[in-house]
């Protein structure tokens, strides 16, 4: 039995949780999930795919230390379990704290990173680096990328493993009325390029906004779908700037997802260095569902987006906050011959193939010792 730790899971949930609930969902087929998310909404246990999930309604880190420390306890107890598999710093930090005082047992942990806590230099992401020097576990993450930076600042060595993406097919679903609402206006629009991610300085969603306002006659024809949990700050500076051809959809369900993945065109994701709150994009779990749904992707050079490419796709790799670089990338695929678009999507075809959860479970498999 796997215990799995995670701030994070959907419904509401950025790649933190994806992840989590992608390994407790595909590979893991004995597991139990603490999420410790205070935007959780959902009482149930086991969800429609059947993972077992423990959820947190509470509100401030007192709350979640107490609602990990006592579930942990509680589970460790229950079903004698041996393997940990930890997906947040904050996660990590609070079971090392209840393991230090609590359980004093020998069990094995992992802990599966992203890139942000190993740069950032608040108080959590500190602590969080102290624990993880200190303690026995053993570190996988999510690119290349990602391993130089855990290299640089724990020095410790690390497994990759790229989790793969899966393709979103728009099955019978009950109509809504926000579903309703997105489709007729993508009926309005030629092509539909995507984003999904929260809405934030990071994933660079200020810039798509810049570039439409600085070129209308460009992209009149094109639709921009902003999909993911909206940082207010962020967008209380934008919300003014917004053109009429750019859609935002906070916390979409996996309905919507569905739909918007199957019904667009293209996938862009200009992610950048956030010097605000000294955040990275390590990898993105995104563009891998967009590369599953058949979707052509435009992605930064930043961190290890060029990693999910891989080989023949360097044309859609822009210049990190760069608008410029932007602009030219975007135009050029948009653009893209119905011939060309084809190939492409042969390329990404096979490179959807090396990212499938056959790869990421034969992987983890070895790592875990299954």
């Amino acid at each position: 039995m796997y215990l799995i730790l995670s701030s994070e899971f959907p419904p509401h949930s950025g790649g933190i949780g994806t992840c989590a609930y992608k390994l407790s969902k595909n590979i893991l087929d004995q597991s139990i999930v603490l999420s410790a998310s205070s935007r959780s909404d959902s009482k149930n246990r086991l969800d429609k795919d059947g993972v077992d999930i423990i959820r947190s309604s509470g509100r401030g880190v007192f709350n979640r230390f107490l609602f990990f420390v006592f579930n942990i306890f509680f589970m460790i107890k229950k079903y004698n379990i041996n393997k940990v598999i930890i997906f947040d710093h904050r996660s990590f930090v609070f079971f090392s704290i209840a393991d230090f005082f609590l359980f004093n047992k020998k069990r094995s942990v992992y802990y599966y990173g992203h890139g942000s806590e190993f740069v950032k230099t608040d108080f959590a992401s500190s602590l969080f680096r102290f624990f993880l020097r200190k303690s026995d576990a053993t570190i996988l993450c999510n690119s290349r990328y990602t391993k130089g930076l855990i290299t640089s600042t724990i020095r410790k060595d690390s497994y990759v493993v790229l989790l793969g993406g899966e393709m979103f097919k728009t099955s019978r679903v009950e109509k809504t009325d926000e579903l309703n609402y997105i489709h007729k206006k993508y009926q309005k629009y030629n092509k539909v390029v995507l984003t999904v991610g929260r809405v934030d300085n990071r994933k660079g969603q200020d810039m798509i906004i810049n570039l439409i306002n600085d070129n209308l006659d460009d992209f009149r024809d094109i639709l921009f779908v902003l999909a993911g949990p909206v940082n207010k700050k962020f967008w209380s500076r934008l919300k003014s700037q917004v053109p009429e051809s750019v859609l935002v959809l906070n916390e979409v369900d996996l309905t919507t997802l569905e739909f918007i993945y199957s019904n667009s065109d293209f996938y862009l994701q200009p992610s950048r260095f956030d010097s605000d709150n000294g955040e990275v994009e390590g990898f993105g779990i995104a563009v891998c569902d967009a590369i599953h749904s058949g979707l052509i992707p435009i992605v930064s050079s930043h961190g290890g987006m060029r990693e999910v490419l891989g080989g023949g796709l360097e044309q859609f790799v822009l210049k990190e906050n760069n608008l410029e670089s932007l602009a030219q990338v975007l135009r050029s695929t948009i653009n893209l011959q119905q011939g060309e678009v084809e190939e492409y999507r042969q390329l990404l075809s096979r490179r959807a193939s090396e990212l499938s959860w056959e790869n990421s479970r034969y992987k983890f498999e070895r790592i875990l010792r299954l």
